[in-house]
């Protein structure tokens, strides 16, 4: 499993949960994306040439892992349609973020309004890990 970051607050999140994950046995990587646009389908040879080579991208982001995360400082569903390349489809990817509720006066209560606070993260997380299971039989979350 693999949390991706987008910003300063959200890779706080995102070590949070992979603390809470792993007292729970669930083991996960952490990823800060700082420049996300990077990771696009490009759209010409000009913004080819600023890709990141296959083997970084596939280090990086590796294919065969069972669920990422992403956990960024905008709308969740724009982060996804950029880094369409990332997603791994609807069942094996989840995405937080601003998701136009406000009204509080901290970071930590603009994240739990928003649904991006580590515990909501985290609930998330293990009931899509445990309906992943129910599917594949897996019994464990790697």
């Amino acid at each position: 499993m693999q949390l991706v970051a987008v910003g300063a607050y959200q890779r706080q999140v995102c070590q949070a949960v992979a603390d809470d994950l792993s007292q729970q046995g669930i083991s996960c990587g952490v990823v800060c994306l700082l420049e996300p646009g990077r990771f696009r389908d490009p759209r010409d040879g000009i913004e080819a040439e600023h890709q990141p080579p296959s083997q970084t991208k596939a280090t990086l982001f590796p294919s065969d892992i069972k669920l990422r995360v992403f956990v960024c400082h905008m709308r969740p569903e724009t982060l996804l349609g950029g880094c369409r390349p990332l997603d791994l489809g609807r069942d094996r990817t989840l995405a937080f973020g601003y998701a136009n509720h406000g009204g509080t006066l901290d970071t930590a209560g603009l994240l739990m309004a928003n649904g991006s606070d580590p515990e909501s993260v985290s609930q998330a997380i293990v009931s899509r890990l445990g309906s992943l299971d129910c599917n594949t039989g897996r019994s464990n979350y790697e």
